[in-house]
């Protein structure tokens, strides 16, 4: 089985857009929290005036063009609101609650706003309360939710090249958008399928915006990369308990096991296939000698 812990990617990756100078981040929970800039547009109802607005989500992504999150959209939504009143009497108190239900793709919010007030009536003999009001009122506001962020899918392919010349195995790990990271006997080698550069939107709510890319770190120890494989040298019988692979997006992290690749032992004989060859060429020669000769002899 191999067992996943991703320890370097952050660390690794920062190391590389450290040369940038640009914020990318490897972990959903990098992205910086705001609270937004509000588009404020006042509405009055009865003696309630009020706004809401939902800016955007928190733990956003965008990936060709699309917001995704992961999660429940209510639950990541960040949202403001304002209220005030205008009344002919004696303010007693005002509440407000938001709630969101899903319509469609929209989520909507909904403020419900409670406002409570009494008048006085007063004569010779003195004042009284002679009325108490309660009014309430609701605005909402709506939004297209972002799509949810689909996990990883991935597919593992070892091939073991059993030979005496260049004995190796070699790891191909097909995978949508992640980072992915090797590590064999304590050395590791990380591969970036994307980059997340944190931005804004025009409400001012961070998001990190996926590239496709494939970037390797430099392999420790016999660890390397060719041609989009990960080699391990000088072995075709790996010991898989000390390999480990771990795929992970901004969101999720996911242990690739052993179990699931598709393993091709390619044995090579060099000596057979040296002694074929070498008998091979005897023969080429054999019957070219002997084609001279015969054409020779006869043209005497």
């Amino acid at each position: 089985m191999i067992a996943f812990t991703l320890l370097l990617p952050a660390a690794a990756m920062q190391d590389i857009f450290d040369i940038m100078d640009e914020p990318y981040i490897t972990h959903i929970s990098e992205l910086p929290y705001s609270s937004g800039v509000p588009s404020v547009e006042w509405n009055k109802d009865g003696h309630i005036i009020a706004w809401i607005d939902i800016m955007g989500f928190r733990n956003l992504t965008k990936a060709d063009g699309k917001y995704f999150i992961n999660g429940n959209p209510a639950e990541l939504a960040i949202t403001q609101y304002g209220t005030k009143y205008e009344i002919s009497g004696i303010f007693d108190s005002i509440t407000k609650s938001c709630s969101y239900s899903q319509l469609e793709n929209n989520l909507v919010a909904t403020l419900t706003v409670v406002l409570k007030w009494h008048v006085m009536c007063c004569d010779k003999n003195g004042c009284w309360v002679c009325g108490r009001f309660k009014e309430t009122k609701i605005f909402q506001d709506a939004e297209i939710a972002p799509e949810q962020y689909n996990i990883v899918t991935h597919t593992l392919n070892i091939t073991e090249y059993n030979n005496s010349v260049n004995a190796r195995t070699e790891i191909t790990l097909t995978s949508s958008p992640a980072f992915i990271n090797y590590t064999y006997n304590g050395n590791h080698i990380n591969n970036y399928k994307m980059i997340a550069h944190v931005e804004q939107t025009t409400k001012g709510i961070y998001f990190a915006n996926l590239t496709p890319a494939n970037i390797w770190t430099t392999g420790t120890g016999s660890l390397r990369q060719m041609n989009d494989k990960v080699i391990i040298p000088w072995t075709a019988n790996p010991d898989y308990q000390n390999l480990t692979i771990q795929v992970s997006n901004l969101y999720t992290i996911d242990n690739v096991s052993a179990a699931e690749a598709t393993v091709v032992r390619d044995t090579y004989n060099f000596k057979r296939s040296f002694s074929g060859l070498y008998i091979s060429v005897i023969m080429i020669f054999s019957v070219m000698f002997g084609t001279l000769y015969y054409t020779a002899k006869r043209s005497l």
